[in-house]
């Protein structure tokens, strides 16, 4: 069962990424809360990718034929909107470790990381292939330690 998300919060989200995003008039919970929709989103974005390189597998396209790029197509959105939520994601557990302690974001920490390595695993497999190479530059995620923030700020 799909989960419905707050598209206007995560809407509100894209709109402050551009240059208007000030995390200092938003309070704990709304960050807090926030941080667990892009999670839910995340999430639903790495199942649906492993749904299509699942399929992609099983009918033994390559990505420069019609059929597979068919199948592909989608994931280029997917790949943009991943990087651009996980950005927004770290910045929001920053800042959340800044303020809060780090036991209380111990779940929000294991799910990012269970979802990192989930992301840091298909953008390794989307750059292997051929038709992502001509359209889009799949990035590659940095190793993020939520723990030793407040020693870095």
């Amino acid at each position: 069962m799909t989960k419905y998300f707050s598209w206007a919060r995560i809407s509100t989200i894209c709109w402050f990424w551009f240059g208007v995003i000030t995390f200092r008039n938003w309070s704990i919970d709304f960050r807090f809360e926030l941080c667990v929709d892009i999670l839910d989103y995340l999430q639903e974005l790495v199942v649906f990718e492993q749904s299509v390189t699942d399929s992609l597998d099983k009918s033994k396209s390559n990505s420069m034929t019609p059929q597979g790029q068919c199948r592909l197509t989608p994931l280029i959105q997917v790949i943009q909107d991943m990087a651009t939520l996980y950005d927004i994601s770290v910045r929001i557990l920053f800042r959340l470790h800044s303020k809060l302690d780090t036991d209380l974001l111990s779940g929000h920490r294991q799910r990012f990381l269970k979802l990192f390595e989930a992301i840091k695993m298909f953008f390794k497999h989307a750059q292997t292939f051929q038709y992502f190479k001509t359209l889009i530059q799949v990035p590659t995620l940095p190793e993020v330690r939520f723990l030793y923030s407040k020693d870095h700020n």
